[in-house]
C-alpha cells in the first residue's frame, strides 16, 4: 500500500468524498470570477494579461473519483492532478501540514502531454538528422 492509499485509509476518507472537496475546491471564488472578467476586459482592450498583472484563475475542474483510485494504487500522476489532490488532501486533513513527497511518496510524476509531444519531436528530429 502506497503514501496516498495509507492517508486515505487513516485519515478514514473514501475516494468519493475527496473527489467533492475537490470539486468544491476547483469550482472557484470570488477572486477567480474577479479574475476571470479582469481577463476578458484586457482582452477587449487587446492588452496583454502580464502588462496589467492579472492572475490566472483555476481550471474549475476537480479530480474525479478514478483519480483518486488511481492515486491510491501509486499510478504516475500529471503535475496538475497531484496539486489537485494534495490541496483537497490538505482540507480534508484538517491541519496535517502535507507535502507533495509525504502524499505521493517516491511515485513518479507523469509528464503531461506537452513534455510527451516535445520528447517525440526531439526523436524526430535525431531520426532526421542522423
Amino acid at each position: 500500500m502506497g503514501a496516498f492509499a495509507e492517508f486515505m485509509e487513516k485519515h478514514k476518507i473514501k475516494p468519493e468524498s475527496l473527489a467533492r472537496v475537490s470539486d468544491v475546491l476547483e469550482r472557484g471564488a470570488e477572486a477567480d470570477a474577479a479574475a476571470r472578467l479582469a481577463r476578458a476586459k484586457a482582452r477587449a482592450d487587446k492588452k496583454p494579461y502580464a502588462e496589467l498583472n492579472i492572475a490566472k484563475p483555476t481550471s474549475g475542474r476537480g479530480v474525479s473519483a478514478l483519480k483518486v483510485r488511481e492515486a491510491m494504487e501509486d499510478k504516475p500522476m500529471p503535475k496538475r492532478v497531484r496539486a489537485k489532490l494534495l490541496r483537497a488532501a490538505r482540507k480534508m486533513s484538517k491541519g496535517d501540514n502535507l507535502a507533495a513527497k509525504d502524499l505521493f511518496g517516491e511515485v513518479a510524476r507523469k509528464p503531461g502531454l506537452r513534455r510527451v509531444a516535445d520528447a517525440v519531436k526531439k526523436a524526430g528530429a535525431k531520426k532526421a538528422g542522423g
